[in-house]
């Protein structure tokens, strides 16, 4: 019985393609904030806000990081105050906006405000149902 063990390596993976605009800076401070190194992580979100001023979209995936940062800190009440103004920059595009949203209302309820995340969460109902609405005549516009 002399099997010899083979030792494998793992492979690593090639980089990832930025095809966006800022998704080096988002996945470098979503890194630090997932490694739990939350004072360089805001401090790297705050940086890049400042210098994002005309950008709201790229400032609300920023602020959704630091909201990120306020949750798994424990502080939900705060983290719910800055997913809202990440949800309310980003509401303008089609799919940025329920992140934030959604992030919300799990702080809400870790916070106890449990009628508040209900509210919250009827609100992305609807604001996804209208965004849907939206798409639905647009194609059939474009059926015509």
């Amino acid at each position: 019985m002399n099997e010899k063990i083979q030792r494998v390596k793992k492979k690593i993976g090639p980089k990832p393609v930025d095809r966006q605009p800022g998704a080096s800076v988002l996945r470098r401070i979503g890194t630090l904030i997932n490694r739990r190194e939350f004072a360089l992580g805001v401090s790297d979100a705050s940086r890049e806000i400042s210098r994002s001023a005309a950008d709201r979209i790229g400032q609300a995936r920023l602020l959704g990081l630091v909201g990120d940062s306020e949750y798994r800190r424990g502080r939900f009440e705060e983290a719910a105050k800055i997913y809202t103004a990440a949800a309310t920059k980003s509401l303008p595009h089609h799919e940025h906006w329920l992140r934030p949203m959604v992030g919300q209302v799990r702080a809400l309820l870790l916070a106890g405000q449990v009628e508040a995340a209900l509210m919250m969460a009827r609100q992305a109902c609807a604001v996804s149902e209208h965004k849907d609405a939206k798409v639905t005549s647009t194609a059939a516009e474009a059926e015509r």
